[in-house]
């Protein structure tokens, strides 16, 4: 597309404040020169951006300098600059800033040649925001992965026995693994289970009903349901246990949580409730999950799942559960309500009287709320986009550990929304560059400036 005589691109670490070379392509054998001259590979090099300059790189998309020194913002000295631009035959620098809604993700820089014609300024902004684009969607999906991480690890080092079994046409079949602690919840060794089936495990009340939740399972790729069971050693118990449908190496697969409830407080159980919830979900459905878990496990009359419009006025809800029904096409002021501080300052909650306490807020009115507590969703870069609630009618009181756990469902459903715009965007940018080039292609008069 450029005919450039090296391109290279620079991943900008927000964290850092720096842009670092992760690619480049240049004629062979010219690499090792470079790199003679530099006294260091390119990849080594980090070029810290000051708040002025990322002002001005976000603010001008496509830019030309001459030097390398320009581009690597002084960390390139002028002199080897000019010996590396004569060695590869530089002219100018073309840098394309992969930017969007004002947030820098890297830059991708053309090295041209005297003579050379740059590309349109419109084919150079269409690939900005392709690249862009992907690498937010990639950003996202990272956040998303390190998000699952979190999930597992709380798995893990809880006290949840995790059972993996085949799903046939008939029912739940034989079980694929166990760990430690399914063995010890239901008294049996790995190898013993291995002949075993999921359902060899219910009681005859149970038998009678796994039918019933068979088909709740394929039907919603999900349920949760209570048995007794009765171990080796006449030991009976009550488990609870939580069954998500997922595809295992393209064949349907169970992955079923169970927990000893026996004699345990009904707040540990909430709390395997809310784990569990996340497993084998993804997408917007994965919102929906989340406010019927929050509002089962906190006995919450409404819980809400909100983004924060561009503008930072009102809050459009994703998902809503007010009362035990999904509502649907829901949005409030944000102005003068618990988000409001929500959103300003982190973790917020309001015991009681919150009503008394944020007067102007109409909703709480007419939704008569006492209790409130809130959450905010932030973006990769720490921005808050949007806010998780809950709602309750009587006072809240929030179970011990409950601020951590909402805290981290919380990037969870950032995250997923994070995902959903960058394959929106992707989408529509890729429909956008299509478009652009089945456009007739620009003369080399067009091409020509005035002066």
């Amino acid at each position: 597309m450029s005919g450039a005589v090296a391109t290279w691109f620079s991943d900008y670490d927000p964290v850092d404040r720096t842009l670092r070379v992760t690619d480049m392509e240049i004629a062979p054998g010219m690499l090792e020169k470079v790199v003679k001259l530099l006294g260091k590979r390119p990849f080594d090099l980090r070029m810290p951006v000051s708040d002025e300059m990322y002002r001005e790189i976000t603010r001008d998309i496509i830019g030309k300098k001459k030097t390398l020194t320009e581009v690597s913002f002084g960390q390139i000295p002028p002199l080897v600059s000019k010996t590396i631009q004569k060695l590869v035959g530089i002219d100018r620098l073309i840098g394309i800033a992969c930017v969007i809604e004002g947030q820098l993700y890297g830059i991708s820089m053309l090295a041209m040649k005297s003579g050379q014609l740059d590309p349109s300024t419109e084919i150079l902004e269409s690939f900005s925001h392709i690249v862009a684009v992907s690498l937010r969607r990639r950003r996202a999906e990272n956040a998303l992965r390190e998000s699952e991480e979190r999930y597992r690890l709380i798995l893990e080092n809880a006290n949840d026995g995790i059972l993996v079994n085949e799903m046939t046409p008939t029912g739940p079949g034989k079980f694929i693994d166990a760990n430690v602690q399914a063995c010890r919840i239901l008294g049996m060794s790995r190898e013993e289970m291995k002949d075993v089936r999921l359902i060899d495990l219910d009681t005859p009340e149970m038998k009678e009903r796994s039918h019933e939740i068979f088909q709740e399972i394929v039907r919603n790729n999900h349920a949760v349901f209570q048995t007794n069971y009765r171990t080796k050693d006449n030991r009976e118990k009550t488990i609870d246990i939580s069954v998500n449908l997922f595809d295992l190496n393209g064949r349907p697969t169970m992955l079923s949580v169970v927990r000893d409830i026996t004699g345990r407080k009904a707040t540990e159980s909430a709390f395997r409730a809310m784990v569990t919830s996340m497993v084998g979900t993804t997408g917007m459905e994965s919102l929906d999950r989340i406010t019927e878990s929050i509002a089962a496990w906190l006995e919450a009359d409404c819980v809400m799942i909100g983004e924060i419009t561009p503008d930072r006025e009102r809050v459009q809800v994703l998902s809503m559960l007010l009362d035990g029904k999904k509502i649907v096409d829901f949005s409030y002021s944000l102005k003068g309500t618990p988000c409001e501080n929500t959103a300003e300052k982190g973790f917020c909650v309001y015991p009681d009287e919150v009503r008394r306490l944020f007067p102007g807020s109409r909703d709480l009115r007419e939704f008569n709320i006492r209790g409130y507590a809130g959450t905010p969703l932030r973006n990769f870069e720490g921005q808050v986009v949007g806010v998780l609630c809950i709602l309750t009618r009587k006072p809240l009181n929030l179970p011990p550990q409950a601020r951590e756990i909402i805290e981290i469902i919380a990037v969870k459903a950032a995250a997923e929304i994070g995902r959903r715009d960058a394959l929106a965007a992707l989408n529509e940018s890729e429909r956008k560059f299509q478009a652009l080039l089945e456009e007739p292609p620009v003369t080399g008069c067009d091409q020509q400036r005035p002066g």
